[in-house]
């Protein structure tokens, strides 16, 4: 079943059946707002705690807005300068859809969401629907030009944190690279063993693990292995829940992690971010001959499962 209503001001759809309801909101961007699990009454996305929600324009700072929910990055997440069709073209902070007024519509069981970019020739569909315990989410994104656009696509999904959580990455992480500078894991670059390495004071550091939400600090690190699953997930033992993404690891073959540990406008959350690109820029990914490229009238596709049991 699906419901349209209004959420903190602004249009809303609400997708139910017995186990979740899962709430969207399309012209935030096509924001899930909510991940709620009903038989242990759990929420599992970070809530926006202001009282109405502020629309963004284009190329606008993504830290001034809400930092909450499930966003999705494209043509990439950091900002840059980029040039198509002999134009400079502006790729946004965390990309240009978190930013975008999406239209909706619904087709029997499935919220339809689509938009067409203002920088580069492509369009954005993005398709949910409820199966029993999981919610399905289909992208398509549809070069319409008559030349490869650059880029990557990244869900950028930040679920609440508790100290306790255990953290489940790709399996056979063996080694992540250290992305943002940091107290504890040192330079940008820095390679640590997964899933215990030694901090810059010759500490243990269990990267599958976090701080308290007082610790006042922020992490972003890459898996540098091969990843092999399209499977990520988060263990909360005080509920006994476990939250699963899986994904088409040849749509999203890299693996970032940030968690911000009070340190990011004293939020208290972490994102587990299969992506097409390594990593965050164009610039960097170019330089590490890591991104995607959708040839003319092709389209990059990934289907994700959000699952909670």
């Amino acid at each position: 079943m699906i419901i349209k209503s209004t959420f903190k001001g602004t249009q809303a759809f609400e997708l139910h059946n017995e186990k979740l309801k899962v709430l969207v909101l399309p012209r935030i961007g096509g924001k899930i707002a909510s991940f709620y699990y009903k038989e242990k009454a759990f929420e599992l996305l970070d809530q926006y705690q202001g009282e109405v929600y502020q629309e963004a324009d284009f190329n606008d700072a993504f830290e001034a807005y809400d930092i909450s929910g499930f966003d999705d990055c494209f043509p990439s997440i950091d900002y840059s300068v980029e040039t198509y069709a002999k134009q400079t073209r502006i790729y946004p902070d965390h990309g240009e859809i978190w930013s975008a007024r999406l239209d909706a519509s619904i087709v029997g069981e499935e919220l339809h969401l689509y938009y067409e970019s203002k920088i580069l020739p492509y369009s954005f569909e993005k398709v949910l629907y409820l199966n029993d315990d999981a919610l399905m989410i289909k992208i398509k994104i549809t070069n319409m030009g008559q030349e490869a656009i650059e880029g990557f696509y990244t869900p950028h999904c930040l679920i609440r944190c508790e100290k306790d959580m255990e953290l489940i990455f790709p399996e056979k992480t063996r080694t992540v690279v250290n992305v943002i500078e940091s107290t504890y894991l040192g330079e940008v670059g820095s390679k640590h063993t997964f899933p215990v390495s030694k901090d810059v004071f010759g500490e243990n550091y269990r990267l599958n693990r976090i701080f308290s939400k007082h610790a006042r600090k922020c992490e972003k690190y890459y898996v540098l292995d091969t990843i092999k699953e399209g499977r990520c997930g988060v263990y909360y033992p005080s509920k006994d829940i476990t939250y699963e993404l899986t994904y088409d690891v040849d749509a999203l073959p890299y693996f970032g992690f940030w968690v911000s540990e009070g340190g990011f406008k004293h939020t208290y959350n972490c994102a587990l971010e299969p992506s097409g690109g390594f990593y965050d820029s164009m610039p960097k990914a170019r330089e590490n001959n890591k991104f995607t490229q959708i040839l003319p009238n092709a389209t990059f596709e990934v289907v994700m499962k959000m699952c909670i049991s």
